[in-house]
């Protein structure tokens, strides 16, 4: 791309870049905090006529096994059975986390040949994984 386009591309707000970039991971020790679980629930069966003959379509919602860690920084909540079987509210577990951030890139004037990073933004934790204490 000619420095003429690049120029006309940065005026016009088109030359910036984001990416994620994650942490190493970090460990926190937190707490099961709470646990929830909904039943399977069938809805009313939905009738079809087809040729004289009523066909019944049964729909239904999965169960869903919630559970929700807390520390002192993060926060995770996961629809999950086997952790929902493995872990009681009040339970003290180790988080292992990373920490996400959105980085923006762009030219800086005068030097429209390289892009530099002018933003930083934490965009969120992202979890790994989960040990009882």
């Amino acid at each position: 791309m000619s420095n003429k386009l690049k120029e006309i591309s940065y005026k016009l707000g088109l030359t910036k870049e984001n990416r994620i970039e994650l942490s190493d991971v970090m460990y926190e020790t937190a707490t099961v905090v709470d646990k929830d679980y909904e039943e399977e629930e069938d809805n009313l069966p939905l009738g079809t006529a087809l040729d004289n003959m009523a066909l019944g379509i049964a729909m239904s919602e999965n169960e869903k096994y919630n559970v929700t860690f807390k520390g002192e920084k993060t926060h995770f909540s996961f629809d999950d059975e086997e952790l929902f079987e493995m872990y009681k509210v009040g339970d003290i577990v180790t988080i292992g986390y990373k920490e996400k951030n959105k980085i923006t890139s762009n030219y800086v004037p005068p030097n429209l040949n390289e892009k530099v990073d002018i933003e930083t933004e934490f965009a969120g934790y992202q979890f790994v994984n989960v040990q009882k204490e």
